[in-house]
């Protein structure tokens, strides 16, 4: 095994070609000749050779751990290795001279794999259909955009993209990306499988015949899971997201489509018989590890083009050629982490001008590969839109995996949220409360509407249900909420569970006699002002009967308050439950969200005239799924009532820390 000094690896050359070719037309390549390919053709030889690069990376590994042990360490070598990356600058330099105005180095790496394999690009009838797994916030989206705008802009493109779902309240918020601008501006093309989560380890059979259509020319899976804290066993956590990737690229790819799928190293058996399967159904395959991608990480790209429906099989030269290539990336990746150690502490001007020689000659190489004065100047506009204006996207911040990471026992819940009500009362005095907002008009425009009109006689909710107006799914324990600050929603989960009560989620599924004496009231008419003691609502079905009777009703109730019985503070934490508060503003033209158990305060109906047209009809179909029913709103009214529902839960998160305050 050939090692490289520090030089050799600040040769920008080496990050240009870090490619191994796995198959050219159906044949597997052999990776070495003579008595090498003799001894490697033993499974002891290649385990032998599996270990020893394994151990390699490990010794490495704890290396660098030893030199990160408390914060200042590993501050101060990820500011090292970002400057022994100086591709880091990539996505600003593409943004503020090549006019791609979103990027990231994932936009990036995807620029180089379509520069370097132009034979991605294999349209179908002059139709191109791609499928993205894994796929959030979209930036392989926005490359293959830019890139097909300037070099195919008469090709008809259609997408379709999957991730964990941002919005959804059954997941954890550091098991997903929460930047959502491209499946905010393209809701309709995000698949979340049939149990809304996202996650494609549980896509069955069935969900994938209601996708698949007539296949996909292009699949790609970027997926990856946060190992920061365990990266020795990196490729055993990821193993079972590849599997699932890979299923679903068998599944929806069509006759010679092709496939890209992240990989890290192939150390595990299974590891390697899972690309030698995937692999064996393709002409062409090869492994590549774009310029953009950290040296000294794992990652790299397996890229497959020519798919078969039928495998044409393997034969014994696969097992060496898979260890071979592993071996190829394993001492680049050694080579990179050992010069990052042994001048991490240098500072010395020899050092800083080989570094900045290195940088300027590896940006002209990436500029050239990327064929970046093209780029700069598409022959068409955009196929995405952005619209932005996804309000809760900057409340995650930066690291917000890590912040949730720590609050990961009660004990350390706990002292959070001890800090935090500290800080809240030396900010605004005990027992202050956030100040609440004015009562606020409200006008939605006939388009913001559209979706109540999408009720259709023949086709009920489906067409809403599409849009992603309408969302279903299973009942499960809420764990997340774009709706309020994330550590504090862990926090109290973490140390007291029971404080964390969504105000319209009850745990019932009937309609309560509670709910149904309201309903008579509104009907009666004779009751213009009325009170919802919302602790007694027991199921969501009730929230939506009341809302289907003022539908009904519409100027039968002049002020409708919404109070809370129990000695406890509710939040508006589950899209349901926004749904339900955005719905009220649909019918009454002004509102008022309070705070403690005076939660809210709707006035002024809308007059019958200006109601939207089958109001009434779409609410009775909610109400026949009331019990699967997540969402019923879009996400665009969710985002316009945000301002107001953030607010609400930060005073009542206050009443909730200071009720708690005698068990910290």
């Amino acid at each position: 095994m050939k090692e490289h000094d520090n030089d050799s690896v600040l040769d920008p050359l080496i990050l240009v070609n870090r490619e191994f070719i796995i198959r050219e037309r159906g044949t597997w390549i052999e990776a070495c000749s003579g008595e090498e390919v003799e001894h490697l053709k033993s499974a002891a030889a290649q385990k032998h050779l599996i270990n020893l690069l394994r151990r390699k990376v490990r010794t490495l590994q704890q290396d660098v751990h030893s030199l990160c042990e408390d914060d200042g360490g590993l501050k101060r070598w990820r500011l090292h290795t970002r400057l022994t990356h100086p591709l880091h600058v990539a996505p600003k330099l593409l943004k503020e001279s090549y006019n791609c105005l979103v990027t990231n180095q994932a936009f990036c790496k995807f620029l180089e794999i379509l520069s370097k394999y132009p034979r991605l690009i294999q349209p179908t009838d002059n139709q191109f259909r791609t499928f993205h797994l894994c796929e959030a916030p979209g930036y392989f989206i926005q490359a293959l955009d830019r890139f097909l705008c300037t070099y195919h802009p008469n090709l008809q493109w259609y997408w379709e993209a999957n991730s964990l779902n941002p919005y959804c309240e059954h997941l954890q918020a550091c098991d997903m990306i929460l930047d959502d601008d491209l499946m905010y501006a393209h809701p309709a093309r995000w698949r979340f499988g049939s149990d809304g989560t996202g996650d494609v380890t549980k896509w069955e059979g069935p969900y994938f015949r209601t996708i698949v259509g007539v296949g996909f020319d292009l699949v790609t899976a970027d997926g990856s899971l946060y190992t920061q804290d365990r990266p020795d066993e990196q490729e055993e956590i990821v193993a079972s997201l590849l599997q699932a990737e890979v299923n679903a690229a068998l599944r929806l790819l069509r006759q010679n489509g092709s496939f890209i799928l992240k990989l890290y190293n192939m150390f595990l058996p299974a590891t390697r018989r899972l690309v030698a399967d995937i692999a064996s159904r393709f002409y062409n395959v090869s492994i590549f590890k774009p310029m953009c991608s950290k040296s000294g990480n794992a990652e790299r790209y397996l890229i497959c083009m020519g798919f078969m429906k039928k495998e044409l099989g393997n034969n014994v030269q696969v097992g060496t050629c898979l260890v071979k290539c592993e071996e190829y990336f394993t001492l680049l990746q050694c080579d990179a982490i050992r010069t990052n150690i042994e001048t991490f502490s240098s500072s010395t001007s020899n050092f800083q001008n080989k570094l900045n020689s290195y940088r300027d000659r590896l940006i002209g190489l990436f500029l050239k590969n990327i064929l970046a004065v093209y780029i700069a100047n598409p022959f068409r506009e955009s196929w995405l839109r952005c619209n932005g204006g996804n309000p809760w996207k900057d409340m995650f911040g930066d690291n917000y995996i890590e912040r949730l990471k720590v609050l990961s026992t009660p004990e350390k819940a706990r002292q959070y949220m001890s800090d935090q009500l500290r800080l809240e009362l030396l900010s605004g005095g005990v027992g202050e409360l956030i100040a609440e907002s004015d009562m606020i008009d409200v006008e939605w425009s006939s388009e913001e509407l559209d979706f109540i009109h999408s009720v259709e006689a023949d086709l009920p909710l489906e067409k809403a249900e599409a849009n992603r107006f309408v969302v279903y799914g299973p009942k499960m324990p809420l764990k997340h909420s774009i709706f309020t600050l994330p550590t504090y929603l862990h926090a109290t989960l973490q140390f007291a569970p029971s404080c964390s009560i969504d105000l319209c989620v009850p745990s019932g599924t009937e309609h309560s006699s509670y709910a149904k004496r309201v309903c008579d009231l509104i009907q009666r008419r004779k009751n213009m002002q009325i009170t919802i003691e919302a602790n007694r609502m027991t199921s969501k079905k009730d929230w939506l009967f009341v809302l289907r009777r003022l539908a009904e009703n519409v100027m039968a109730v002049e002020e409708l308050t919404i109070v809370w019985g129990d000695a406890s503070y509710p939040l508006i934490l589950s899209r349901f439950s926004a749904s339900v508060i955005s719905f009220l503003t649909i019918i009454f033209s002004k509102f008022h969200l309070k705070q403690g158990v005076n939660l809210a305060y709707f006035s002024h109906p809308n007059y019958p005239e200006d109601m939207p047209k089958g109001i009434v009809t779409f609410l009775k179909e909610c109400v026949n799924r009331s019990t699967l029913l997540l969402q019923f709103v879009p996400i665009n009214i969710l985002a316009a009532m945000y301002t107001e529902i953030f607010g609400f839960n930060k005073r009542q998160w206050r009443l909730i820390m200071i009720n708690l305050a005698d068990q910290f």
